[in-house]
């Protein structure tokens, strides 16, 4: 056109003006093939035609479950869907301009597509007939729009991207605006052996992809299957996202997923925000409750892992929360049931209760995570932690921690953790750390230990079982530690038993009582149970003599008395017990004052990685009720020129 007027491939028939042509308009017949075009860089008006951009920012708004619905047959987002997509998506979007009213501000050889993906800019609610009904009871309404049956799949929503083994990948920018979407329910029943792969609101948001500031309320999600599938993945929001997930939440409802029948090394993850994740979360929270049962492993890396958050994590996680009870067979963690070699917790927290099943032996359950390969930093855990099957790892943070990445800083437990299951090992803060260069610094835990079941059982005031050349720098445990039952138990005040080693434990101390009743043989001790390194690897450490009144300690240490651990001194203060507590806590060069030693009748509490609320609570146990944060904005509110 020697006006310089572009034709897009999809135009529709109609009247067009171009803003920068100066002769008549133009009435142009519908083309569909035979063009190579490019977009120019202005909106192309038709009659009739509808911006579905409004506010030029490059999001198509979504208003309704049909445009909600639609975003299957655009996963790219574009706002340029093709073939029998583009029918498909322009029923919820009748006669779209071009690009949906997408601007494009690029430069059109780079970026012929201006649209980035969608937005919401209503709630959004699934409860279509307003019946009230929450859907929380899994039964569903027929009544609703968006109910579906379809025989030996399953009934409610159809996941964006579908929920077969290889879905489409949405890899956009979903947009909430702070809009919620509410009740949405999901029930898969199959025994197809594929179709359980991927079960959320999106299927699987790819690498580049982006879900922001998005609520979901009362979701029900259960994934139910007997046929076999690799990995299935559940999460409210998401079953994957290998993209990023930002001031997103679950609130209320429930998120479950269950094998019934099978066998081989299958994975069953299961997480109220999401199933699994490669990619960064941040500032995004769920209460909801999260279950995974009935997954069979030959293999311990396999299995079943549910997490209040997330239920196998293989990206970075900062600044988020959970507070529902989660419960799985193999891996369950209040925040997160794994984290992989790519992960990283960095300030967040879980508050709800976690346990296993007790169907399965070798389980690993933490508040915080149930197994971590990786860093966990700023971050703690006050839920309750209670393991019944033979084997478990129960920690008040964390069940096991492994590899030589996986360092617990700055970073405490309050919960109490129970295990009834026979060898089984735990801690106030973790069940078990194994490998060398593991390491704990800057870190407490104030719950009580407790185990009943047979055989051997470990259990420390901090840590259950050392295994391998572990450090343990700066750290205290302040709760009880008991044992009941026909085991036999070694138990402590900090670490219950050292299996291998040499670890190394300084400036760090135990405050607990240490009692065992019952008929087994049980061995009691200071700082450590009992130890199969025979060397001296701790140094600088103490034991309360008052409370705990053993006599010895394997590895070194000393008990010393209340009054003596209560005298406030500085670093270097020579003859102090306190002379060498300045230590490096967090790996990196240089010691980090990391303590505050109060005054009289004061115990040393951490300062270093800790926020004015856990330094309180180190001093006042009771402000673990306390709300400092009214208004939900993860804001810590200053009401006195104390707090500031």
């Amino acid at each position: 056109d020697t006006d310089g007027i572009t034709i897009l491939a999809n135009a529709i028939s109609g009247t067009y003006e171009h803003s920068g042509h100066t002769g008549t308009d133009h009435t142009i017949t519908a083309i569909t093939t035979g063009l190579t075009t490019a977009q120019t860089g202005h909106k192309v008006n038709s009659t009739p035609t509808v911006d579905y951009d409004t506010d030029d920012d490059r999001l198509i708004e979504v208003d309704s479950l049909a445009k909600l619905d639609a975003i299957r047959y655009n996963l790219n987002g574009d706002g340029n869907p093709t073939g029998d997509n583009a029918a498909a998506h322009n029923d919820a979007f009748p006669t779209p301009m071009i690009y949906h009213g997408c601007p494009d501000t690029d430069d059109a050889d780079s970026d012929p597509n201006p649209c980035l993906g969608y937005e919401l800019t209503e709630n959004l609610d699934f409860d279509t007939n307003d019946s009230g009904a929450t859907h929380t009871n899994g039964t569903g309404d027929d009544g609703d729009d968006w109910y579906t049956t379809t025989t030996g799949t399953g009934a409610g929503w159809n996941p964006i991207g579908g929920h077969a083994d290889s879905p489409g990948q949405f890899t956009a920018i979903f947009e909430g605006n702070d809009h919620t979407i509410s009740n949405l329910y999901i029930k898969l029943d199959t025994s197809a052996a594929n179709a359980a792969a991927f079960v959320g609101l999106f299927a699987y948001i790819g690498s580049g992809g982006a879900a922001r500031n998005v609520g979901l309320v009362n979701p029900y999600v259960d994934n139910t299957r007997s046929g076999a599938v690799a990995f299935a993945r559940t999460g409210a929001l998401a079953a994957r996202a290998d993209g990023t997930v930002s001031g997103s939440y679950v609130s209320g409802g429930s998120v479950a997923a269950t094998r019934n029948t099978g066998s081989g090394n299958e994975v069953t993850m299961a997480g109220c925000l999401l199933g699994y994740s490669s990619g960064a979360v941040t500032a995004s929270y769920a209460s909801c409750d999260a279950t995974v049962t009935g997954s069979y492993a030959s293999n311990s890396e396999f299995g079943d892992r549910a997490g209040g958050l997330i239920g196998w994590s293989n990206g970075a996680v900062s600044g988020s929360y959970a507070t529902g009870d989660v419960v799985a067979d193999n891996f369950a963690g209040g925040l997160i049931g794994t984290m992989d070699a790519s992960s990283q917790t960095t300030g967040s927290w879980a508050t709800g209760a976690v346990r296993d099943s007790g169907s399965d032996s070798n389980s690993k359950v933490g508040g915080l995570v149930g197994r971590s390969k990786t860093p966990i930093t700023g971050s703690h855990a006050t839920g309750a932690v209670t393991a019944s099957g033979s084997n478990a790892k129960a920690g008040g943070l964390v069940g096991l921690a492994f590899t030589t990445s996986a360092r617990i800083t700055s970073s405490y437990a309050t919960g109490d953790v129970t295990t009834s299951g026979d060898i089984s090992k735990a801690g106030g803060l973790a069940g078990r750390l194994a490998n060398n260069n593991v390491a704990v610094g800057a870190s407490w835990a104030s719950g009580d230990v407790t185990g009943s079941g047979g055989g051997v059982n470990n259990l420390g005031g901090l840590v259950g079982i050392i295994g391998g050349q572990v450090s343990i720098a700066a750290s205290y445990a302040a709760g009880d530690v008991a044992a009941s039952g026909s085991g036999n138990n070694t138990l402590s005040g900090l670490v219950g038993y050292v299996q291998t080693g040499p670890p190394s434990i300084s400036a760090s101390y135990a405050r607990g009582q240490v009692s065992a009743t019952g008929g087994g043989s049980n061995t009691l001790g200071g700082l450590v149970g009992a130890s199969q390194d025979t060397s001296t690897y701790v140094s600088n450490s103490y034991w309360d003599n008052t409370i705990n009144t053993a006599s010895a300690s394997p590895g070194g240490g000393a008990g010393d008395s209340t009054t003596d651990l209560q005298a406030p001194t500085e670093y270097g203060t020579t003859g102090s017990i306190y002379e060498n507590w300045n230590v490096d806590a967090d790996g990196q060069t240089g010691n980090d004052d990391p303590w505050h030693f109060g005054t009289n009748s004061q115990y040393p509490i951490l300062k270093f990685g800790h926020d004015a609320p856990s330094i309180a609570l180190q001093r006042n146990p009771q402000h673990a009720a306390v709300d400092y944060d009214d208004d939900n904005d993860n804001l810590i509110d200053i009401t006195s020129l104390a707090r500031l």
